[in-house]
């Protein structure tokens, strides 16, 4: 016998837009459904003409950052892309609706 509970196969976490602040600056994409444990890939592109050192890459409340793809500080040459895949959890057993915010702290090299 099977039972199929329709909410509880729904995913639990509506983000309703992701925000990323970076060097004062604030960008904001468009949302996603996800549940409780997901990975979210940030596609950072250098458009500067000196290489840009990412220090820290942070998730605030409700979320938290369980793993990244790649060790910080890390140096993204001048015209190249890379994709952080954000290993990420909702801190709460409620149902969420809301934006994520993330956090970039990064210095331009000379």
């Amino acid at each position: 016998m099977h039972i199929n509970i329709p909410f509880l196969n729904k995913p639990k976490v509506d983000i309703t837009s992701v925000v990323i602040t970076m060097s004062k600056k604030t960008h904001s994409l468009p949302g996603l459904k996800v549940h409780k444990d997901f990975i979210y890939k940030l596609s950072f592109s250098n458009t500067e003409s000196k290489p840009i050192r990412v220090l820290s890459i942070s998730i605030a409340e409700p979320f938290r950052l369980v793993k990244l793809n790649y060790n910080l500080p890390l140096e993204i040459p001048s015209g190249k892309k890379v994709i952080f895949h954000l290993k990420s959890s909702l801190t709460t057993e409620y149902v969420y609706s809301g934006p994520m915010k993330i956090s970039i702290e990064s210095l331009i090299l000379n």
